[in-house]
């Protein structure tokens, strides 16, 4: 069913990789710092913030703070400026455990609202848009749950795509948090990109709605998450595989044939 996608995926993947990115120290910084910008400041928006991608980068790489931005809107972005940091600690692993989960959502202190605590499963019952999530106490032994069947899927070599995109379905299905589902969700499932070798998964502005929509079709239609979420990996790489062209031209060519 999601043959072609992650074909047309992986092909990507093999392009970019005749590039040796990952082997040159300049260009390694080059995917890290536009990243570290993008997926902050995409992620906050899908939540509703309002720091502008040049904003954001002046917060993470000058400490300048926006005009007229609440202080909540601004501890959004050094917290998730925080948890791309860790992601990046990540990368390098075999998987991702439960507490790193936590602890993702831990450096999202200062950004949370609706009484979170960071760092600790909610307490408290959920409802979004007439959707109620599992009860409190049935939390902690649903995370465990979800831990232990992708770890067992990862060891039957399960496409690894899929594998991350269904860390993110599980944790927004299990909604373990009383805010942060979704950021975490989207680290969790960039982390397990990046440590098989494919690039994180950004989600534009443009697509917000569509991204909350293809999440509430799921509940009828399992396959809808999957979908639109493979299209979005692939036009990540695909923007990719252009901005470095742009950005660097010959001598990326240069570096292919080396």
């Amino acid at each position: 069913m999601f043959i072609d996608k992650l074909k047309k995926i992986h092909e990507l993947k093999l392009k970019l990789s005749k590039y040796k990115l990952f082997l040159n120290d300049e260009l390694i910084k080059y995917l890290e710092n536009y990243y570290h910008v993008r997926l902050t400041y995409s992620s906050n928006y899908i939540e509703g913030f309002t720091y502008t991608e040049e904003e954001t980068f002046n917060l993470i790489f000058n400490n300048q703070t926006a005009d007229f931005k609440s202080a909540l809107e601004t501890g959004a972005v050094r917290a998730h400026d925080q948890c791309f940091r860790y992601m990046m600690e990540l990368q390098t692993g075999l998987y991702l455990e439960e507490r790193d989960v936590l602890k993702f959502h831990e450096l999202l202190a200062g950004g949370l609202e609706n009484d979170a605590i960071p760092g600790r499963y909610r307490t408290g019952r959920v409802q979004i848009a007439g959707k109620e999530f599992i009860s409190p106490d049935r939390v902690p032994g649903a995370m465990k749950m979800m831990f232990r069947n992708l770890e067992e899927a990862r060891e039957k070599e399960y496409n690894p795509i899929l594998l991350a995109l269904r860390y993110h379905k599980d944790i927004v299905f299990i909604h373990p948090f009383m805010d942060g589902n979704g950021r975490v969700a989207r680290l969790a499932m960039n982390t397990i990109m990046l440590q098989n070798n494919y690039l994180p998964i950004d989600i534009p502005p443009e697509k917000r709605s569509a991204y909350h929509q293809s999440i509430k079709n799921t509940y009828t239609n399992p396959n809808s998450f999957f979908q639109f979420m493979l299209d979005q990996a692939i036009d990540s790489h695909q923007f990719m595989l252009v901005k470095l062209t742009n950005d660097y031209g010959e001598s990326l060519n240069n570096r292919r044939n080396d």
